[in-house]
Order: structure tokens, then C-alpha cells, then sequence
């Protein structure tokens, strides 16, 4: 279920400089839609919201921590309208 034009991706890194510095991103490697694929020069991964199913792969295998939760990586899955875990769906 894809979100409406306009709205927000789903799929956000949410430190982008933490994603550009990673040398794993193995983000792109476990994403079976390839929906995040290599940034320019190896930088910030790119995120396809056509290509997505929201399976959440990417938010729980991602390697790097969260500067203010360790516990957490640096890939959040939102919901939102129309998104995968909205009310109207």
C-alpha cells in the first residue's frame, strides 16, 4: 500500500549522516524489493516508495545505532496516511 502523492516516504533514515558514513548498509542487501538501492559515490542510500512492500527488513537489520537509542538502528518505518499501518487501512 503505497502513500498517496505528497505525503512523507515511510521509509526514512532518519540520520543521514550516520547512513553515509555506514560500510555495511546492508540496508540494500536485505531489502528483497529493492527499494533502497546505493546512494552517489556510496553516500546516503536512495528509497524507491513505488518499489517498498513495508516489510520492515530494513529498519530491523540495520547495523548502525541510533545516536540517542542505542537499542534502535537509524531506519524508522512511519505510518501515515495511506501508508501500510494507517487507520485506513
Amino acid at each position: 500500500v503505497q502513500a498517496p502523492p505528497g505525503y512523507a516516504d515511510h521509509v526514512v533514515f532518519i540520520y543521514p549522516s550516520v547512513c553515509e558514513s555506514c560500510e555495511n548498509k546492508l540496508c540494500i542487501e536485505i531489502c528483497s524489493a529493492e527499494a533502497i538501492t546505493p546512494g552517489e559515490r556510496g553516500g546516503l542510500p536512495q528509497f524507491d516508495r513505488e518499489k517498498c512492500i513495508y516489510c520492515g527488513a530494513c529498519v530491523w537489520n540495520c547495523t548502525q545505532p541510533n545516536p540517542n537509542d542505542p537499542e534502535r538502528g537509524v531506519i524508522e518505518l512511519r505510518a501515515g496516511a495511506g501508508g501500510l499501518h494507517s487507520a485506513e487501512n
